[in-house]
């Protein structure tokens, strides 16, 4: 729970274990579990979540395939956060980087060119987060049916 909940004396809504999440209040209980691929409590790091799901897709992409970190969610659960972390738990765009150069240093004898995208999509407005005078971008279709 976020500090502001915790203050307001709100309780937790969801139990979490491993993979799966259940409602806490067994009065309105309805023996529903939810199964997801991972599920990660709020005593986890951005490292934990780094390890577990970013970092094989990371590698995945230094041996050619595409990768895409995406974060949904309702305003304050922690997507910022996540993505930027903070000085004793670094986000995921530090943690990505540090691998993907750490990889190129590995490398003497390739040659590598690294993009970066880093947008933000917020009532629908697409906003570059990496350059500030680039807000309010559009999406654009091509003639070969693809979106950029």
């Amino acid at each position: 729970m976020i500090h502001r909940e915790v203050a307001d004396g709100l309780e937790r809504l969801w139990n979490v274990r491993v993979n799966c999440i259940w409602e806490a209040d067994e009065s309105s209980r309805h023996g529903e579990v939810y199964i997801f691929d991972h599920v990660f409590k709020q005593e986890c790091t951005n490292s934990d979540v780094y390890g577990s799901v970013v970092k094989p897709l990371v590698d995945s992409f230094m041996e050619g395939f595409n990768a895409t970190i995406f974060a949904y969610g309702q305003t304050s659960s922690g997507k910022t956060h996540t993505i930027l972390g903070n000085k004793t738990d670094p986000g995921l765009f530090q943690l990505v980087s540090n691998q993907l150069f750490q990889h190129v240093a590995d490398q003497v004898d390739k040659r590598y060119l690294i993009r970066c995208s880093y947008i933000e999509i917020y009532n629908e407005k697409i906003n570059d987060l990496l350059d500030k005078s680039n807000q309010g971008l559009t999406i654009r279709r091509y003639q070969r049916k693809c979106a950029a």
